[in-house]
């Protein structure tokens, strides 16, 4: 499935004129978010199902940095996650931001790990607590930039928050992939320390099909399999079944160890973009300024999309191909987002009962055209 990485390296030179905050700048404003929730509408904002009757109305959700190297895989608590983020972090490695509506119904989540910048833009405009050990200095730099430091639990500043598995322990895992936390424990560590809880919004996290309505018919087609490659080792592989996509990692299925089941989400949203190494020549910068394009795939179809997003501050918006900045529906469910850099894009794919489905961005601008190297 052979692509030309200049036309998304054009396209997202172009969505700069549609990125509403491009600065990072504490004092800037949040853009519009995809929706603001009706009285008469009661979702839950992270899926946009109908809430329960004990969902927490106007608390923040949480989200905890999830470990994702082979080595300390099975992780535990992907599957009752609302929305996963996967992003490279550095040396081609991806680490997981696992959100969840409600803190103090979180199952076991671990293995924990520390913060990173690129997860922080991610977590910000969802009001998130966010739940990490330790972080670079690039993420504590912007966490302290934008006053969050009330607003996290790190195990660098604040005890009680996690403990080590001693079944892990005894497992041989290394140290750092034996931190868990759960919901009891969290609501205790937040009441202890006196987070404020309370979110300031009431927006959804996409701009959702009304739960009441049917689900929305994808534009692009069938597309059943799914292959995203974040860096040589680093794959991750969704395939579709029963309303759900199947993912899997390290050429076998991802496990949440929980449960022994499978991970799996109703919605797969995977966006490029530029990334480069910061100055340290180690850890991963990725560019949210400017947007770009991208793919969404629910109930076995697909459409291709554009993301923009800006501040970091700024909700990560998926918009219509059109050049309007009109949010695209999202079918209710829980959702994985995969940020990828733009030089992966030749190695991305996806198929229909096996069949690879070539695709194109027709809606790019005219460039002078350089093809990626093989």
């Amino acid at each position: 499935m052979k692509k030309v990485l200049s036309v998304l390296l054009s396209l997202t030179l172009v969505f700069a004129l549609f990125a509403s905050c491009g600065k990072d700048n504490p004092q800037s404003e949040i853009s519009d978010t995809p929706e603001v929730v009706e009285p008469d509408y009661f979702p839950n904002l992270l899926t946009g199902e109908l809430r329960s009757d004990d969902y927490p109305v106007g608390q923040r959700p949480v989200a905890i940095v999830v470990n994702n190297i082979r080595g300390s895989m099975p992780q535990s608590g992907i599957n009752d996650a609302d929305i996963i983020y996967e992003v490279v972090t550095e040396g081609g490695i991806t680490r997981l931001l696992a959100v969840y509506s409600d803190y103090s119904a979180v199952p076991l989540v671990g293995s924990v790990r520390s913060a990173r910048d690129q997860h922080v833009q991610l977590m910000f405009p969802l009001e998130a607590i966010y739940v990490h050990i330790g972080g670079s200095t690039y993420a504590t730099d912007m966490l302290r930039r934008y006053s969050y430091e009330n607003l996290e639990l790190d195990a660098m500043s604040r005890s009680g928050i996690f403990w080590q598995n001693t079944a892990r322990i005894s497992q041989g895992y290394s140290s750092e992939y034996t931190w868990y936390t759960d919901g009891e424990t969290l609501a205790e560590r937040i009441e202890h320390y006196g987070i404020n809880t309370t979110a300031t919004e009431n927006r959804t996290a996409f701009n959702f099909v009304h739960y009441d309505e049917p689900d929305r018919e994808l534009e692009g087609g069938e597309a059943t399999g799914i292959t995203i490659r974040f860096s040589q080792s680093y794959v991750s592989v969704f395939q579709y079944e029963n309303g759900r996509y199947y993912k899997s990692q390290f050429g076998a299925p991802q496990i949440d160890a929980n449960t022994g089941e499978q991970y799996s989400v109703e919605n797969v949203i995977v966006i490029f973009t530029s990334m480069e190494k910061y100055p340290d020549g180690i850890l991963t910068k990725v560019d949210f300024n400017f947007g770009g394009v991208g793919y969404y795939f629910s109930n076995g179809q697909y459409e291709q999309i554009r993301w923009i997003k800006g501040s970091p501050e700024s909700p990560l918006r998926i918009v219509d191909m059109q050049g309007n900045e009109i949010d695209v529906l999202i079918n209710p469910g829980q959702t994985y987002v995969a940020v990828v850099d733009l030089r992966e894009y030749d190695y991305f794919s996806f198929s229909a009962n096996g069949v690879d489905i070539e695709e194109s961005f027709t809606t790019a601008p005219s460039t002078s055209e350089v093809e990626a190297e093989d």
